[in-house]
């Protein structure tokens, strides 16, 4: 899942809407709304910080880091056992 993805489901499974989020943040509800459609994808470390803290999460959960390294890891082993 992508960082957009990541961040509205969690959101949602919070049960927050948009204006509730950006408060938490102390964005707007726009920004959570670009964010969350992929619309801007730079989005700042200390925003990241704050969107983590607020969604009860952490900055790699957002990010999907765990998909990444497991997608690396997969690749370099293929990598080193060919079939």
């Amino acid at each position: 899942m992508t960082f957009a993805n990541n961040l509205k489901a969690r959101r949602e499974a919070l049960g927050l809407n948009k204006a509730a989020l950006a408060r938490k943040v102390g964005v707007t509800d726009v920004s959570i709304h670009y964010w969350e459609s992929g619309s801007i994808e730079q989005i700042g470390h200390k925003n990241l910080l704050e969107l983590a803290w607020a969604l009860d999460t952490t900055v790699g959960a957002l990010i999907g880091e765990t998909e990444f390294m497991e997608a690396k890891w997969k690749e370099q082993y293929s990598e080193a056992n060919p079939a």
